[in-house]
């Protein structure tokens, strides 16, 4: 009924960039790459940004309890923390954060 497009914040256009980059690295297991598409879907959709990243980092943190990261994936895994702390708000609850749920639920 409205077709009402959303506009993509400037931090959620450079993490979807970062994303897209994550996802076609050559040497990503198949449950890495699914967890970067699912990420990339949901900004593409307008999810709220600081809500993918969490949930993208959650993912990446259960995958490497079940088996170690690869190189590409364990870059793109230090490179979250700094761009969670930069963008979420104060008073964001961190404990919540690093409990959530993941992609691969």
């Amino acid at each position: 009924m409205f077709d009402k497009k959303r506009r993509i914040s400037k931090e959620a256009q450079e993490l979807l960039t970062e994303v897209y980059d994550f996802i076609l690295e050559d040497n990503l297991r198949d449950k890495e790459r699914q967890i970067g598409l699912l990420a990339k879907n949901d900004l593409e959709k307008g999810r709220y940004t600081i809500a993918v990243l969490t949930q993208l980092r959650a993912s990446l943190q259960r995958e490497a309890l079940n088996m170690p990261l690869s190189p590409q994936a364990l870059a793109f895994y230090k490179r979250l923390a700094p761009r969670i702390n930069k963008m979420a708000p104060l008073g964001t609850n961190r404990g919540n954060m690093m409990v959530g749920r993941s992609y691969l639920d």
